[in-house]
C-alpha cells in the first residue's frame, strides 16, 4: 500500500487519494468503503493528513519511501494541472 497523495475526505468521513476517489466517482457516487451515497456533496481536501504523511516520510529511515511518494506526487500535480495524465499510473509505485 502506498502513502496518500493529496488526501481527500468523503462526506461520510473516509479518506482516499484525490485521484483514486476522482476515478471511482466517474462510475460510482458512493463511498467505496461504506457505500453511503450522497450526490450533493463532493470529497473535500484534507490538508492535515497531507502534512502528517509528509512529516512522517521525512524520517531518515524512510528515504526510499519518500522518493517514491515524491515521484507519485509529481505525477499527481501533472494530472491535476491538465486532467489528462493516465490515472492508473498514479496508483503504481
Amino acid at each position: 500500500m502506498d502513502y496518500m497523495v493529496s488526501a481527500t475526505t468523503t462526506p461520510c468521513g473516509h479518506m482516499f487519494c484525490e485521484t483514486c476517489i476522482f476515478e471511482w466517482n466517474l462510475f460510482n457516487r458512493e463511498c467505496p468503503i461504506c457505500r453511503q451515497s450522497d450526490r450533493r456533496e463532493t470529497p473535500h481536501p484534507c490538508p492535515m493528513m497531507n502534512t502528517l504523511v509528509e512529516g512522517y516520510l521525512q524520517q531518515p529511515a524512510l528515504g526510499k519511501d519518500l522518493d517514491s511518494f515524491l515521484a507519485r506526487r509529481r505525477k499527481f500535480e501533472q494530472w491535476k494541472d491538465n486532467k489528462t495524465y493516465p490515472l492508473r499510473q498514479l496508483t503504481k509505485s
